[in-house]
């Protein structure tokens, strides 16, 4: 053979062995283009390969992908090699997804530990809070050891779209000076929709803002009580309130005082025999000297005593009272009373339009259940009057409700909705659309849009209507708290001049309550007093108020024109 035969008869042999080469590492049939032997993934059924899903390599704590690849006739992933660390596997097909974190490389090769499944693909939805003068959508959220990301909007909302189930960690950066990278782990479920279960707040490391501003009127004394929020900020020394005039045409720098509390009593806001109205912002002062921004401000107007009448409107007797509880069902006054006997409970019903004539009947019920006591409560909420019982057998909640108090109507419910073991000390919280059976630990039993259910309410709910519960939060505020979330307060309606309420209800645009034998009214001006000390009862009948005393006599109360 000549010699430039043997050339080219070894230089084809050389291009046939690493055409060969090619063609098994392409195949599948070489292990380092594959992560694992072992590894298989499925489609969602569990038992077909998942054949031309895409594989994705992402550093643990990155957002980067590092390699891609797909899955092979066999189930398993083929990609090119990475270098050593820790890694997320994602592998992807049709809408289905599977992640598989903290997966090491050695050598080059991913080691996948077992087989696995995909699943429907599902999204991550949340709130972001920052400071309230600063825009949201300024963030934006990486779902570490992946490539999804997403902004959030001004309304703090966002959605990450195409996770599968598992935890993961997300990191949120915003693009405002001051905010220090959050990061935070969140788990998420098969299906449609997870959502983060709290705010998700930007670290923030600036001067805040105080927020929470309020202002009220002291009806006594013409004097201004400011109240806020307590700032968490390291380097807090004080906080400087400055006030203007209501038509001041432009905020002053002056500061007007400085205070290290929460609250503050303008004691120079009253105009002797003249109404007087103030607009008040409050900064943070840190202990270097500098002070904060302001946002927004709050508005009073001071009532001299002399003002503020106590006498306005006019009482009228309207009857004598049983010594129930009343509430409203259908436009007319109902009152309610349990009395119970030996061998039976007796329910007492007594319904009237205008409060001067009262019709009435009564229901009777058994006081004991094999041998067991029987705890009844009765009210009246979402336009029924209930009696619900209980005993200690656990063998059910008997319910009873009727919409005259003539023709009753029962059912049972389970045991496990009553919303205390014990049998005494529950509270009837009754709406238009509403009833609430609370007890004193805060559980409670809800009816509304036709069910029963059991839910949680705030301490010291002391009325309601359809829209919000009333409470003092366990302190000495008067809050109006949302149903759907009671955890949110939709007002402060200012520290009464009381230190506790037995009854608030909502009654012409604004609110009433009954303290201390005394009825409250809530002005503009703040609460002012409108009736000696006896009352024991308070209702609302049309645009009257209806309150009974000590003694058992019905009265009416008008507002004055």
């Amino acid at each position: 053979m000549k010699r430039g035969t043997k050339i080219g008869f070894w230089l084809a042999m050389a291009a046939w062995f690493l055409a060969a080469c090619d063609d098994r590492i392409a195949g599948g049939t070489n292990d380092e283009t594959h992560t694992e032997v072992a590894a298989r993934f499925y489609e969602p059924d569990g038992r077909t390969a998942a054949v031309d899903a895409v594989v994705q390599v992402v550093p643990h704590d990155g957002t980067v992908v590092a390699a891609t690849g797909r899955i092979d006739g066999e189930g398993r992933p083929v990609v090119a090699p990475v270098p050593d660390g820790l890694y997320k596997v994602s592998v992807a097909k049709a809408g289905n997804v599977v992640y598989v974190d903290s997966v090491p490389a050695s050598g080059g090769r991913l080691v996948l530990a077992s087989d696995d499944t995909l699943a429907v693909a599902g999204s991550l939805a949340g709130v972001v809070a920052m400071q309230p003068d600063h825009d949201p959508a300024t963030v934006t959220v990486n779902v570490l050891g992946t490539d999804i990301w997403t902004n959030v909007g001004s309304d703090g909302k966002f959605r990450l779209d195409g996770l599968g189930a598992g935890r993961f960690r997300l990191r949120f950066l915003s693009t405002l000076d001051n905010y220090t990278t959050t990061y935070l782990v969140a788990q998420v479920s098969d299906g449609p929709s997870t959502s983060l279960p709290d705010t998700v707040r930007m670290v923030y490391t600036g001067i805040p803002v105080v927020t929470g501003l309020s202002v009220r009127n002291d009806s006594l004394t013409g004097d201004q009580i400011l109240s806020w929020n307590r700032v968490s900020y390291r380097g807090l020394q004080d906080y400087v309130v400055y006030r203007d005039t209501i038509d001041a045409l432009a905020p002053t720098r002056v500061r007007f005082a400085t205070v290290s509390d929460t609250t503050w009593r303008d004691t120079t806001a009253s105009r002797r025999f003249a109404i007087a109205k103030w607009k008040y912002r409050v900064v943070v002062e840190t202990m270097g000297g500098d002070t904060g921004k302001w946002y927004g401000y709050a508005a009073g107007t001071s009532v001299p005593r002399e003002l503020s009448r106590l006498d306005r409107g006019s009482w009228k007797d309207v009857g004598r009272a049983w010594g129930g509880e009343w509430s409203d069902l259908g436009g007319g006054m109902t009152e309610i009373v349990t009395t119970a006997g030996a061998s039976s409970v007796v329910v007492g019903v007594r319904s009237s339009v205008d409060g001067l004539l009262w019709d009435s009947s009564a229901v009777q019920l058994p006081a004991r259940k094999s041998g067991q006591e029987v705890a009844w409560i009765a009210g009246t909420g979402a336009g029924r009057i209930w009696c619900l019982g209980r005993s200690l057998l656990g063998d059910g909640i008997d319910v009873r409700w009727s919409l005259d108090g003539r023709d009753w109507n029962a059912s049972t419910l389970p045991d496990s909705l009553w919303p205390t073991l014990a049998l005494g000390g529950l509270r009837w919280i009754g709406t238009r659309d509403r009833a609430a059976v609370e007890a004193p630990d805060g559980t409670a039993l809800v009816f509304h849009d036709g069910s029963w259910s059991k839910t949680h309410l705030p301490v010291g709910v002391v009325g309601a209507d359809d829209s919000a519960l009333y409470a003092t939060g366990g302190g000495f505020h008067l809050l109006s708290l949302a149903w759907s979330d009671r955890s949110r307060i939709l007002s402060d309606l200012g520290i009464p001049p009381f230190s506790s309420a037995s009854r608030v209800v909502r009654w012409n645009g604004t609110f009433a309550a009954l303290a201390d034998g005394r009825l409250w009214i809530r002005d503009p001006s703040g609460w002012t007093l409108r009736s000696p000390v006896g009352l024991n009862r308070l209702a609302v009948l049309g645009d009257r108020l209806l309150v009974a005393d000590s003694l058992g006599l019905l009265r009416t109360y008008t507002e004055a024109p």
